[in-house]
């Protein structure tokens, strides 16, 4: 019997190797970054340009703080001269008057997280066992 061979028979189709499976040739993509969960300062180190952006704000909010300062002083000198006491004394007085409404709306907040710690603080020593709470400061 002759031995089987692995030569095509005319008309027959060639049998083929398979392929090598390739990659295509694309860089690694990373995921994309949702930015509005990302910190500024984190943001700063993935963009420069979010970097200069807020070192520009800050310079110009500077400048700002200073041109109003600048103005404020301006005018106060102008009033003195003018000899606009009253107005110096009115201004003064609103001026204080804003300084003890923030101190009043300052000193609430204060009070309100200071009864909440007491409350935290209540609630936690009652979890600490008797013979321990000798040992709190």
């Amino acid at each position: 019997m002759p031995e089987p061979t692995n030569t095509p028979i005319e008309g027959e189709a060639k049998p083929q190797a398979p392929a090598p499976e390739t990659k295509p040739q694309t860089p690694e993509a990373k995921p994309p970054v949702d930015v509005s969960a990302i910190d500024l300062e984190e943001l700063k180190k993935l963009n420069p340009s979010v970097a200069k952006a807020l070192l520009d704000a800050e310079e110009i909010k500077t400048k700002l703080n200073k041109y109003e300062k600048d103005q404020e002083a301006s005018d106060r000198k102008k009033k003195e001269e003018e000899g606009k006491w009253q107005e110096l004394a009115n201004d003064n007085d609103a001026k204080r008057q804003e300084a003890e409404t923030r101190l009043g709306e300052v000193q609430k907040k204060l009070d309100k997280f200071s009864g909440t710690i007491e409350t935290i603080l209540k609630e936690v020593e009652k979890t600490i066992p008797d013979d321990k709470k000798a040992l709190i400061p």
